[in-house]
């Protein structure tokens, strides 16, 4: 398998955190077309913190702050109240029930790009990690 990332992901740092934990498993965006470019094998470059700082000089960027992740499935829903009757949400939000999760999903996400575009759930693996 070829690791050099086809996709880098920013994350805010509690999720990243749980990620890189192996807690969080799952992640929810909008299905844009790039997003639905990924697939089962796929690799993506996770970060967090200052993308200014990763865009200027990516060799001092806190190693800390970078995850790789396999990306073991890419499933597709019409939009997360539908991904939420499928897929574990304490896999996607830990510490959410459900309802609360949409909710969340409501604030961060436009409900006319989810209703135009769908939504992508990534269900992946850190690089390294078993």
């Amino acid at each position: 398998m070829n690791n050099i990332p086809q996709r880098e992901l920013w994350i805010k740092k509690p999720f990243f955190q749980m990620i890189k934990a192996g807690v969080k498993t799952l992640e929810g965006r909008i299905g844009y077309s790039s997003m639905k470019r990924i697939k089962a094998g796929s690799t993506i470059l996770l970060l967090t913190g200052d993308r200014n700082q990763w865009e200027r000089n990516r060799k001092n960027f806190p190693s800390e702050n970078v995850l790789p992740l396999k990306v073991i499935a890419a499933r597709t829903y019409k939009n997360f109240e539908e991904a939420l009757t499928t897929e574990k949400t304490d896999k996607l939000l830990p510490g959410y029930n459900a309802k609360n999760a949409l909710s969340l999903y409501s604030q961060i996400f436009s409900p006319d790009k989810i209703k135009k575009y769908g939504v992508i759930i990534l269900e992946f693996q850190v690089i390294g990690q078993k």
